[in-house]
């Protein structure tokens, strides 16, 4: 027998149990001693050589199960690469750190200074316990029992994604500008910080960005660069979507046919701009204003001149007006008035006695 051990070598239960998925058992020479299974030492190297390839595939396989992301009660796990992401509810807030639940044996904590790179964020200010976060696990113990967690480090591995799809989707962010530098803003959406250019945060170009320093604005997101790290918001174009909406109301409110007075305001060679109050312009096109065929309006109109104007559509927010069809439409009135004459009965019992009535003659 112990001759036979020098040929043989014992297996441990794992070698057993990977040796019965790839070898053929009636091809390995193997026998029982003592409740010991025993097998030839160079088919239990052929095996071990097997194990460590079969190994590193179990591996693989376990990281792209981690990598998965998965649900567990009411949290979610998700990692991304090597950093491992938690999202739970905050149960404790102060000037120092954040605790939030997990269902985790033990609560995570994330100082302060984990919490946002935006220099505007106050953390009593900004969160409030029920609030949800997003944290990556920093150490599983920050020597007091705690998970140590850090919001900005989440922050940075899944806004890209996030950013990329608010420009896709117009989102609307509400953000205060934490900085003035060179040619525009500085503000921080998702935990990042975007720039906002002089002549995206007003409707016209900002000379002074500092003036903007600490002012609440909406933007959107119009350009995200995630190898650069770069991203530019914009406030122009929600504040010239505001203007036309407002303006629009007010135009909706014009019907085709009404005639109203207006200040020619501009004049181009294809017609005139009338201002009809309210900070609403109409274009009288050149064969709308006079009866009499023109080369240019500047012929018969000046700027400033007060006309009369009648609305012949509105469409896409604008207004179609008529200098002309007012005109026509005051002439016809003029025509159509009438003068009112005595009836038959009045008529019949004047005598010529009585038109000269009241007519004193001088003696």
């Amino acid at each position: 027998m112990s001759k036979k051990k020098e040929m043989y070598a014992p297996l441990t239960r794992w070698q057993y149990f990977t040796k019965t998925l790839y070898h053929d058992p009636s091809k390995t020479q193997e026998f029982e001693y003592d409740g010991v299974i025993y097998l030839k030492s160079q088919e239990l190297q052929d095996i071990e050589e097997r194990n460590a390839r079969v190994n590193w595939v179990l591996l693989l396989v376990l990281c792209a199960m981690f990598l998965t992301a998965i649900k567990w009660q009411n949290i979610v796990v998700i990692a991304v690469g090597m950093v491992v992401i938690v999202t739970g509810t905050v149960i404790d807030v102060n000037d120092q750190d954040v605790t939030i639940d997990f269902n985790y044996y033990a609560p995570g904590r994330i100082p302060v200074t984990e919490l946002s790179d935006d220099p505007t964020y106050h953390v009593l200010e900004n969160v409030a316990v029920g609030d949800t976060l997003t944290a990556t696990v920093v150490k599983t113990d920050d020597g007091a029992g705690n998970m140590l967690l850090s919001c900005k480090d989440a922050a940075e591995e899944l806004a890209w994604d996030k950013l990329q799809e608010a420009q896709k989707t117009k989102k609307v962010y509400h953000v205060k500008v934490a900085g003035a530098v060179n040619g525009g803003c500085v503000a921080y959406v998702e935990g990042v910080r975007g720039f906002i250019p002089a002549s995206k945060l007003a409707l016209e170009y900002v000379e002074e960005p500092a003036d903007y320093l600490n002012k609440e604005l909406d933007v959107q997101v119009i350009s995200v660069d995630e190898g650069a790290k770069r991203v530019v918001l914009s406030a122009k174009e929600l504040l010239l979507a505001k203007v036309m909406e407002e303006k629009n109301k007010k135009i909706n409110k014009y019907t085709v046919g009404t005639v109203m007075e207006g200040t020619v305001e501009q004049l181009k060679d294809y017609g005139a701009f009338v201002n009809i109050g309210d900070g609403i312009t109409g274009l009288v096109h050149i064969s709308q204003i006079c009866e009499k065929r023109i080369k240019k309006p500047s012929e018969v109109l000046t700027v400033g001149d007060k006309v009369k104007v009648k609305v012949t559509a509105v469409k896409d927010g604008k207004l179609s007006l008529s200098i002309k069809e007012a005109t026509d439409m005051m002439a016809k009135e003029i025509e159509e008035e009438v003068i009112e004459l005595p009836d038959s009965k009045e008529e019949a019992s004047t005598s010529l006695g009585a038109l000269f009535a009241n007519i004193k003659l001088d003696n």
